[in-house]
């Protein structure tokens, strides 16, 4: 079962949309539109099951924005203060407090009728926290985290979106630069999408990571006042 992400291209991409029971992972460079994807998912996902469902949102970077999320959800149709009322929002301020309630997060689910779980953004802290001289503890940390996401998300059949940050590099003979996600394949491994949304001048696009046909693997998209919408094609 999935639900949209309010992209007609997006959804395409992701087979049909946001898929429950597993982590779907969007990365990209700052202001490419991660976090406004995060809080409108937080939207279509009530619009496109019950109302009356529950969203856990950890904002670890303070991203979280009352009037985009009333906008947005107006766009769909639904009474914003009714939207912010089922959103469960936590600002995480440290990699120890996402622990701690990734962990309570599960009586949450137990006790309200919890359908998603959005980590914005998932490597925040780990960054800031763990420098290249101790990158085996953040690795370690990172996929103990991964795996009570996943395992929250199996068992209770709840969506789980993280969004991520890039670390730029270069690759091949030609030494061709590339954008890859924070914490490499540990993340990848435990996602069963891994989505990249690039900007390209004017354009913005998602594309499947680690697919390099573009014909297909490519989901054009803009950046509104009201959220993420289809690119207009003229």
């Amino acid at each position: 079962m999935k639900f949209s992400t309010g992209v007609k291209a997006l959804d395409a991409l992701l087979e049909g949309g946001i898929e429950f029971g597993v982590i779907t992972h969007f990365f990209g460079s700052f202001g490419v539109g991660k976090s406004i994807l995060a809080q409108q998912l937080s939207v279509t996902l009530l619009k496109e099951t019950n109302l009356n469902n529950k969203v856990i949102f950890f904002d670890t970077e303070g991203s979280f924005n009352i009037n985009k999320i009333s906008k947005i959800s107006t766009r769909f149709g639904l009474d914003p203060q009714h939207v912010l009322k089922n959103i469960l929002y936590k600002r995480i301020w440290s990699f120890e407090e996402q622990e701690v309630f990734l962990k309570i997060s599960e009586d949450y689910i137990k006790k309200y009728n919890v359908k998603l779980i959005v980590i914005d953004c998932l490597t925040t802290h780990l960054r800031s926290e763990f420098n290249q001289d101790v990158l085996a503890l953040r690795q370690s940390n990172l996929e103990t985290h991964l795996n009570r996401l996943l395992d929250i998300s199996e068992k209770y059949d709840v969506a789980s979106v993280i969004t991520n940050q890039v670390v730029s590099g270069f690759v091949g003979e030609n030494e061709r630069s590339s954008e890859k996600p924070v914490g490499g394949n540990i993340i990848v491994k435990y996602s069963k999408y891994s989505i990249r949304l690039v900007r390209l001048k004017n354009r913005r696009y998602a594309t499947l990571f680690g697919v390099d046909d573009l014909d297909t693997n490519f989901a054009p998209f803009i950046i509104a006042d009201d959220g993420i919408r289809d690119e207009i094609v003229k």
